[in-house]
């Protein structure tokens, strides 16, 4: 059985910033206390920066086919 992987794709600048940001701010998908949203902003925009000038390429999956049932 062959299993094809799914396609990636770069993720955008975006779509990373927010993701950092996320997980600054959360933790097992709750509110880390004491994590400032604006800081947790800063910072995702300036690993952003350094992953870009630095070269690294952030590949993302597609997001998830949701089956019907019946």
């Amino acid at each position: 059985m062959v299993i094809e992987a799914e396609p990636l794709r770069p993720a955008t600048e975006s779509e990373l910033r927010e993701a950092l940001s996320f997980a600054l701010r959360y933790r097992d998908g709750k509110r880390h206390h004491g994590g400032d949203e604006m800081m947790a902003n800063i910072t995702a925009e300036r690993l952003v920066e350094f992953l870009e000038r630095s070269g690294f390429v952030v590949m993302k999956k597609p997001p998830p086919v949701l089956h019907r049932t019946g």
